[in-house]
């Protein structure tokens, strides 16, 4: 079986690598283990234009927003279904202070236009404890679990084989790639946090993050359908369910939950949430991320027939699209990728 590209992984990278290379009519077929330790399947897919506590307009935000949005349509009329939808994030004040110097600063900053409105005090109490008001941002939310599932029930087996990537199978020559029967131009990894067992990639400055998120199951009426901000997030899963996250632990870099996170994330939820619920379940990912924090890109500078496309972190749904249109650009068409995400700004 013959192909020009073998991507290694389908979370977000190697999802959207492989749109934008057959979106350029290269040939793809991936190797992916049915997300097994893929973060993007516990991913909130949250974009947030505000971060910080001074409610400062995220780097290159519109730029990097524009080609999202784009990326996320083409694939909804792609994959027919709903995938990127506007989200309202509310924002819980934490004192009269913080009220006070935002309505002081919000003529002056740049991220004013993504403030919708303010919100006084009390407004949902009949779920959180809300005694400072709230600001209203303008969000959305990119459903990557449907994103995924829709791409590999669509995908077909033709072009998805399943299974865990096995790299003593893996025979790289001057001329291509042969990996269990298929040929190919190159490999390209995109397989998350599991790069550090990568000896092609191993020794990138990686500081992998670990998140953990619960899901809640309540009664009464259900959450409001946004995303709620108090430290941690919460939003409605269901009529009946909540998800409530999340963490970053640089420490222990697996994918099991843990009582710390646990503990951590409802000491912070015991200070806002007022409605009953019963722990569900809790999971555990881990976000693949640089030490400078940009995702990286390209061919490894001593094995050409082998590439990477990794470093998404918390902010893959915004950045990756960009990245993989770069990588892509680059392998169909010579294209240079910015110096910022190209794998050139390491020495490995």
């Amino acid at each position: 079986m013959k192909t020009q590209n073998l991507i290694v992984g389908q979370g977000l990278a190697g999802t959207l690598l492989y749109h934008h290379l057959t979106k350029r009519g290269a040939r793809c077929m991936i190797i992916d283990d049915d997300h097994a330790t893929c973060a993007s399947a516990v991913a909130a897919g949250f974009v947030n234009p505000i971060s910080g506590r001074r409610l400062i307009l995220s780097d290159d935000f519109e730029k990097y927003y524009a080609e999202a949005e784009a990326t996320y349509r083409e694939m909804e009329r792609t994959l027919r279904e709903h995938l990127f939808e506007p989200k309202d994030i509310v924002r819980f004040y934490d004192s009269f202070t913080e009220q006070k110097n935002w309505s002081e600063r919000k003529d002056r900053i740049k991220s004013a236009p993504y403030v919708k409105s303010f919100q006084p005090a009390g407004l949902y109490r009949r779920w959180f404890h809300d005694p400072y008001g709230s600001l209203v941002i303008k969000g959305h939310i990119c459903h990557l679990h449907r994103l995924l599932s829709s791409f590999r029930e669509q995908t077909g087996p033709d072009h998805i084989v399943p299974g865990a990537f096995d790299a003593a199978r893996l025979e790289v020559t001057a001329d291509g790639v042969a990996y269990r029967g298929i040929q190919a131009k190159r490999v390209i990894f995109c397989e998350g946090f599991r790069v550090t067992q990568n000896h092609y990639f191993a020794k990138l400055p990686w500081k992998h993050a670990k998140g953990e998120i619960l899901l809640l199951e309540h009664e009464g009426p259900p959450l409001p359908d946004k995303i709620f901000n108090f430290g941690k997030w919460a939003y409605r899963a269901s009529d009946k369910t909540v998800r409530l996250g999340t963490t970053f632990y640089w420490r222990t870099i697996d994918t099991e939950p843990s009582e710390e996170a646990r503990r951590e994330i409802l000491a912070r939820a015991e200070t806002r949430i007022v409605f009953p619920y019963t722990i569900k379940q809790q999971y555990a990912g881990v976000r693949p991320v640089l030490l400078d924090l940009n995702p990286v890109a390209g061919l490894h500078p001593r094995h050409p027939r082998v590439g990477i496309l990794n470093g998404f972190g918390a902010k893959g749904v915004l950045r990756g699209p960009h990245a993989a249109r770069q990588l892509a650009e680059y392998l169909t068409e010579g294209r240079p990728i910015d110096r910022s995400i190209n794998i050139s700004r390491f020495n490995i």
